[in-house]
C-alpha cells in the first residue's frame, strides 16, 4: 500500500520510521529536498525510549505540528 501526505507551508519536514534501513525508496522520492527540507529520523512509537531518543534529536526538541499516519491493511 502506497501512503502518500502532502505538506504545505513548512521550512522542514521531519519524516520518521522504525527501520531507517528502509529509507531508500523514501530518499529516492524526495529528490533534492532530502538533507535540506527533509530530514529522517528513528522512530517506533511503541518504544518509551524510542520516543525519548526522536525528540532529542529535534532541534530545540520543538515540533509545531505532529501527525499521525494510520494505515489500514487490505486483506487479500
Amino acid at each position: 500500500m502506497t501512503v502518500r501526505v502532502c505538506v504545505c507551508g513548512c521550512v522542514l519536514v521531519i519524516a520518521t520510521m522504525r527501520d531507517l534501513k528502509r529509507k531508500d525508496k523514501l530518499v529516492e522520492a524526495a529528490g533534492d529536498a532530502y538533507g535540506k527540507t527533509l530530514s529522517l529520523l528513528t522512530l517506533d512509537v511503541c518504544n518509551e525510549e524510542s520516543v525519548k531518543q526522536c525528540i532529542d534529536n529535534v532541534k530545540d526538541r520543538h515540533i509545531d505540528v505532529l501527525s499521525k499516519c494510520l494505515i489500514k491493511k487490505q486483506n487479500s
